[in-house]
């Protein structure tokens, strides 16, 4: 993957068939939810420096928007965004993770 800057980022992360749920890809990522009530379609997450927002799915795609954490450094954002996606591209049923 190329080299980040401190920025806001979107995601596509493809699955393979069948998706994981988003409970699952959030907890298996560390993902800790706002709500209480876990991760849901247009809610959001926060990891380390991450703010990671999940606008949709649609079928074997979702769609995040990943922000700094307030009072956060930039370096720390960028070492933990790097980690984020080098991590999800791992997990069995992503296919692919595609930054824009």
């Amino acid at each position: 993957m190329s080299t980040f800057k401190a920025k806001i980022y979107s995601a596509e992360i493809v699955f393979t068939h069948p998706p994981p749920s988003l409970r699952q890809f959030a907890q298996d990522l560390d993902i800790t939810p706002e709500s209480p009530f876990g991760i849901e379609q247009d809610s959001w997450g926060a990891r380390d420096s991450l703010e990671i927002w999940f606008q949709r799915i649609d079928g074997q795609k979702l769609t995040l928007h990943i922000q700094r954490a307030h009072f956060k450094r930039n370096e720390t954002y960028i070492k933990d965004l790097q980690s984020f996606f080098d991590e999800a591209d791992a997990l069995e049923y992503v296919e692919r993770v595609e930054v824009k």
